[in-house]
């Protein structure tokens, strides 16, 4: 195997023990020591893969924003008629509310940002990226469709992550209140 091969390797075991660590413990509770440990490696290997903690701690941010950001694109530029869409939307936005373990790594996120002026700087720029991405795929679903909103892509890119940061500090969506349903109204109040 490379050395490179290796290098991305001993990357992605160190991401991935991070998020285990952030998941069980906090940002604030998950050491360096620990997350390397944990991955089967010393503090040596963690140190030649990421310069400090706050680097590691991008690393994982920028998976879980990915990883949500290509499931997103993927449902809004998806093929279908337009409510087919949004339902699908609707089903994904309720199933990340089930998904605990990655709500709370990103509300972990959120407040070390709020904590963390160094690390807000990163916080706020890849959230940037994100809600640019999500207003590209918006735009592309205006155009396709020919649907005029009452806000630019950008405000309602905006609104749907205030709109799950909500869910996710909430807790759940209620019983009573279909995900579907809710997305659905929040889209045709911006039509």
């Amino acid at each position: 195997m490379r050395h490179a091969d290796r290098k991305q390797m001993t990357r992605e075991a160190l991401i991935a023990s991070a998020n285990a660590e952030i998941f069980e413990n906090g940002i604030s509770g998950a050491s360096v020591r620990r997350i390397a440990e944990r991955a089967g490696y010393t503090q040596g290997a963690f140190y030649s893969n990421f310069a400090t903690r706050n680097a590691l701690l991008e690393a994982v941010l920028e998976k879980h924003m990915q990883v949500r950001l290509d499931r997103m694109e993927a449902i809004l530029l998806g093929e279908g008629p337009l409510e087919v869409i949004m339902e699908r939307l609707g089903a994904w936005l309720k199933s990340m509310q089930d998904d605990r373990a990655g709500t709370l790594v990103m509300l972990e996120f959120q407040v070390h940002a709020l904590r963390d002026h160094e690390f807000a700087a990163t916080y706020n720029r890849l959230r940037a990226v994100q809600h640019a991405s999500i207003a590209h795929a918006i735009e592309a679903i205006r155009k396709q469709y020919g649907v005029e909103t009452k806000l630019p892509p950008r405000l309602m890119s905006l609104g749907f992550s205030a709109l799950w940061s909500g869910f996710a500090l909430q807790g759940r969506i209620p019983d009573d209140v279909e995900a579907d349903d809710l997305i659905g109204a929040f889209i045709r109040a911006l039509i």
